[in-house]
C-alpha cells in the first residue's frame, strides 16, 4: 500500500474532496499545501522559507496525503511521494 501520496490538479477539479476521502479509506494524515502557504487561512501568507521549513516537516514523515497546487511545496514533494494522481477534467464547479 502507498504510504506517501500527492494529488496535483488545477483548482475546482476535486483535490480536497479526493484527498479527504483517500485519507479516512486508508488511514493516513491529510495536508493541503495552503495549510503551509498561508498563515491564516487564505488571509495572511506565511514566509517562502517558513512555508518551506512546515512543509518539510510532513514530507519527512513516514505516511501522508498532500493535495495542492503551490510549486514550490509541491516541487519539494514528488521525489518523495510514492504515487502521484494529477486530476485533469473538466472544472466540477462548472
Amino acid at each position: 500500500m502507498f504510504k506517501k501520496i500527492l494529488i496535483l490538479g488545477q483548482a475546482g477539479r476535486g483535490k480536497s474532496t479526493f484527498a479527504e476521502q483517500l485519507s479516512k479509506k486508508l488511514h493516513l494524515p491529510f495536508y493541503s499545501t495552503d495549510d503551509f502557504f498561508y498563515r491564516k487561512k487564505f488571509t495572511v501568507l506565511n514566509t517562502k522559507e517558513q512555508s518551506i521549513l512546515e512543509v518539510q516537516k510532513v514530507y519527512d514523515t513516514a505516511q501522508w496525503i498532500v493535495e495542492g497546487t503551490t510549486g514550490r511545496l509541491i516541487r519539494l514533494c514528488i521525489e518523495k511521494a510514492d504515487v502521484v494522481f494529477i486530476l485533469k477534467f473538466k472544472n466540477i464547479l462548472l
